[in-house]
């Protein structure tokens, strides 16, 4: 847990120790020794980096103007050093029904459990259901 606040603390700046034991949990497991493992591949972000490993984002320009059309919810951390606000402006230009709520105080990714996201995935939902019968 301890470590998992040291690594993560500059986006989550207002974390309790319990916030923290949940972050631990969803983000590690044990191995058969009882020791605490990653629970995702830590080589989840080496396809984005090129031949000198540095850091390359793919462009998915594309993808969202094939999706730009349909309602769509935007979680973005207030602190988020990946999602910048000017990238969530171009989306919103392009895709006028993009809900952004920003949560303050939150780095990238929001976990999702903050009043303000609950929130607002509670009423995406409920929007998008209240036509199906």
């Amino acid at each position: 847990m301890r470590q998992c606040a040291e690594i993560n603390a500059i986006a989550f700046p207002n974390a309790s120790g319990e916030d923290w034991q949940r972050f631990a949990k969803r983000t590690y497991s044990e191995n058969k020794d009882s020791n605490p493992v990653l629970a995702y591949d830590p080589k989840i972000a080496e396809p984005l980096n090129d031949a000198d490993n540095n850091t390359v984002a793919p462009n998915l320009w594309p993808v969202f103007d094939q999706i730009c059309n349909k309602p769509m919810l935007l979680v973005r951390g207030e602190l988020s050093d990946i999602l910048e606000p000017e990238c969530v402006q171009m989306m919103r230009q392009k895709n006028t029904n993009l809900e952004v709520p920003e949560i303050p105080n939150v780095g990238h990714a929001p976990m999702l459990s903050e009043p303000a996201a609950k929130s607002a995935i509670e009423g995406s939902l409920s929007a998008l259901t209240s036509g199906i019968h």
